[in-house]
């Protein structure tokens, strides 16, 4: 672990704390797991009030980028940066309907759109056969009762994901995990259920892959935009 500090003046002590931990953190020199120094530690290193260091660390934990555990084993930590915050804020603003699925759907036509074509343009052999895998195991579902309908939605999201991996760019990657695994498969309004749209999404799912394996980036645009499209369809019908 890395940190050097510069000394504080009188004035903006409590940003100028929380500006140079920060970019520790975000440049690297403290890293995921890190423990930062004590609060005392840190009073003296800063050479300012100890308040003004509970402060600073107040709100870094509210940016997330450290932990600040209590008791055995208690410090104060940097987090692994991830997307839970902006997660987390999303489903409020859906709770209390400032975001509608019109604003999902319309945000991932565009979005989803752009990561199946980059998809298309980068993927390799092996890229396809993973894919291809995840279709052959939805398609053995097909053939029994709607009660495997929860094994397709993981399946469905395991798609996603790994069409969003396969475009390799880390920004798409992290909302399209936002949208899929933290927002739409883990709330229960948004699961398709019904046979008849679990079928076509596996059509859409598989007509996805074989333009991307077709290297045909228009079209995998294009027919991803579709998915989405059906998939506003079905659960407005659903409300």
């Amino acid at each position: 672990m890395a940190l050097k500090v510069q000394k504080l003046g009188e004035n903006r002590r409590f940003h100028h704390v929380v500006d140079q931990l920060q970019e520790a953190i975000l440049s690297g020199d403290l890293k995921p797991g890190d423990g930062l120094p004590s609060e005392m530690k840190l009073k003296e290193m800063f050479e300012t009030g100890r308040g003004t260091i509970r402060e600073a660390l107040r709100m870094l934990e509210q940016k997330g980028l450290i932990d600040i555990r209590v008791g055995a084993g208690g410090g104060i930590f940097v987090r692994d940066m991830g997307i839970e915050k902006i997660t987390e804020h999303l489903k409020m603003l859906i709770q209390f309907k400032k975001v509608n699925v019109t604003h999902i759907t319309t945000f991932r036509e565009g979005v989803e759109g752009s990561v199946a074509a980059l998809a298309a343009e980068k993927a390799n052999k092996e890229d396809v056969e993973v894919l291809r895998s995840s279709l052959s195991e939805i398609k053995k579902l097909m053939t029994r009762d709607n009660s495997y309908w929860h094994r397709f939605i993981d399946i469905d999201i395991e798609i996603h994901l790994t069409i969003a991996k396969i475009a390799a760019n880390p920004i798409y990657e992290a909302v399209i995990e936002m949208i899929h695994q933290d927002i739409l498969g883990s709330t229960a309004h948004f699961s398709e259920k019904n046979q008849k749209v679990l079928q076509q999404n596996y059509e859409d799912l598989k007509g996805i892959v074989d333009a991307i394996a077709a290297k045909d980036s228009e079209k995998a645009k294009n027919l991803a935009r579709l998915h989405v499209n059906r998939f506003r369809e079905n659960i407005i019908e659903d409300i």
